[in-house]
């Protein structure tokens, strides 16, 4: 199966995709025949590694000081909540946009062994019957209504905040208001850790870029879970800071050359330069501004030509793998 779907064309998995969601044919199907997955964050290395990568971008832990932590789109995985928990976390929040967390308990106990492994104290969250139980030992949430369980969270009550391969996910609508609430819910003296993946979902390209807004931005387009929201990289650093962000650039990928033909793209792409439109990739810390303070910017450019250069794997938040993927 994974064969077959390598040797499909761009348009091909992408009109694929977006008809068998026209009929119905949702996520947990296509996960169940193989065809998409969001990510591997129930692979405990994986897991481990991310989170641990955007903790250490953020800062966290502090000197073994409890923390609060919340992950913006986990995925098929509910992981995060017991790694978070054995490096001290007092509070975990995991918000995703749809219920695709795995539920079977065989996945959190390999995480737990592995956590054991590397010698950290899990006595707390080792013992539990069901997936409720495990979250209330992490003392975690799992909320999947997006922005709305955003909402709801108090205000500067979040130490550490963090996703991979999320935001682009994001409807382009919904962005500035996500962000303005991850800004709301991040404590003074907080942090956030953010990778972002701004290919197509079709064959590591531009071909995303093809279509009109009208078009893109349907629920046709939407519906197909092979959306993202094409904001360009230089546009979501500027759209950071005007949500009330400091901005620290600290990787970026970048294709050698266009991998789409500019002539290919739709008219609203060409004002965008080639060293704007070459980015596939890229990593941010955030964290409050102060008021009228300007960003900041410490980036290390990579030459890499693989969406993991970065540590990117697909997550949750509307990020399954598209066929082919």
């Amino acid at each position: 199966m994974r064969h077959i779907k390598r040797l499909m064309p761009w348009w091909a998995r992408f009109w694929t995709r977006t008809l068998l969601a026209q009929v119905g044919i949702n996520y947990r199907v296509l996960r169940a025949l193989g065809l998409t997955r969001h990510g591997a964050m129930e692979e405990p290395a994986v897991a481990f590694e991310t989170f641990m990568r955007h903790a250490r971008a953020a800062g966290f832990p502090r000197n073994g000081e409890p923390f609060s932590v919340l992950e913006l789109g986990p995925g098929d995985s509910l992981n995060t909540a017991l790694i978070a928990a054995a490096m001290g976390a007092s509070r975990v929040h995991l918000i995703d946009a749809s219920p695709d967390a795995r539920l079977s308990l065989q996945t959190y106990r390999q995480m737990i062994d592995f956590l054991r492994e590397r010698g950290l104290d899990v006595s707390r969250i080792e013992r539990f019957d069901d997936v409720q139980q495990l979250l209330a030992n992490c003392n975690a949430t799992y909320e999947t209504d997006g922005l709305a369980a955003l909402q709801r969270l108090p205000d500067a009550s979040v130490d550490f905040v963090f996703s991979n391969a999320v935001l682009q996910h994001v409807r382009r609508h919904d962005l500035p208001r996500t962000l303005r609430e991850l800004r709301r819910i991040l404590k003074p003296g907080g942090a956030a850790s953010h990778s972002i993946g701004i290919w197509d979902q079709m064959g590591f390209a531009l071909n995303h870029l093809r279509f009109s807004r009208r078009f893109w931005e349907s629920q046709f387009v939407a519906r197909a879970g092979c959306y993202t929201n094409r904001v360009r990289f230089s546009q979501m650093v500027r759209l950071m800071e005007r949500c009330g962000f400091d901005v620290e650039v600290t990787e970026v990928n970048r294709w050698s050359a266009l991998p789409t033909p500019r002539a290919r793209m739709d008219r609203m792409f060409h004002r965008f330069d080639d060293s704007d439109l070459r980015v596939y990739s890229y990593n941010v810390t955030l964290r409050r501004a102060a008021s009228g303070r300007q960003k900041r910017i410490g980036s290390r450019r990579a030459t890499a030509v693989g969406p993991e250069a970065n540590g990117l794997r697909p997550g949750g938040w509307g990020w399954p793998l598209p066929i082919g993927g």
